[in-house]
This record gives structure tokens, sequence and C-alpha cells, in this order.
């Protein structure tokens, strides 16, 4: 064919069969991510956002990403250790850590591991 659109993601199946290698940083960090439901209404109504990178100290690191800036989120976190894995309850503690909200109901949705690029096809 005269072209071909794979739209299949960065580990793209189709990318790796037609020879197409990427260039880059291949590991600029490992996060773990708490996909949830909560309300943060009271805190963000007039500010929505597509992603929030936290810049000061205590949270550095971390990122809140809207899924439907509504009631679904992605909390995230740079861990140090690639082995480390979040049980539900520890989710649930980085998320009220992040927002710093100690009682809020939040409900674990998934938990995932990635790491993060900085990776681009070497052609189009």
């Amino acid at each position: 064919c005269q072209y071909l659109i794979a739209a299949d993601g960065a580990n793209s199946f189709v990318r790796k069969k037609i020879g197409i290698n990427m260039d880059g940083l291949p590991i600029l960090g490992t996060h773990v991510s708490v996909y949830c439901e909560t309300d943060l209404s009271p805190w963000l109504a007039d500010k929505p956002f597509a992603v929030l990178a936290f810049i000061d100290k205590e949270q550095m690191g971390r990122v809140v990403m809207a899924v439907d800036l509504k009631s679904r989120w992605i909390f995230a976190k740079r861990i140090a250790d690639a082995n480390e894995t979040l049980t539900k309850e520890e989710g649930v503690r980085l998320v009220r850590v992040t927002v710093d909200e100690p009682e809020l109901e939040v409900k674990v949705i998934d938990i995932s591991k990635w790491e993060m690029a900085a990776l681009n096809a070497e052609q189009y």
C-alpha cells in the first residue's frame, strides 16, 4: 500500500512489523497511577484542567489527570523503586494526600505501573 496508519500506541505492533524504530530516551522514570472516582468539585469547580503537575517540594513528581472533569481522575506519582506496587488502600491514601483531604471518599477503579519515555518514531 502507499499509506498505512498505525494508531495502536507507543508499543505499536504495526510500527515494529514494518521496521520503524523509536529514537529518544526510553525511560524517564517509573510511575504508579490510581484511576479512581472521587468528587473534586469543591476544589476544582472553577478550574477545569486536563493535567495538573505539582512542582512544590512535598508533591514533586505527582500528577492529576482529568478523565471526565466530573468524578473520574487519574492520580500518578513517580516511584524510586520500579518494583514498588500499591494496594487499593495505599492508592486511596495517595489520592487523599495529594488533595490534602484525609476523609475524602475515593473509589479505586484500577492501579497500574508505567514508565515515562521521550520517544519519537524515526520516520513517518
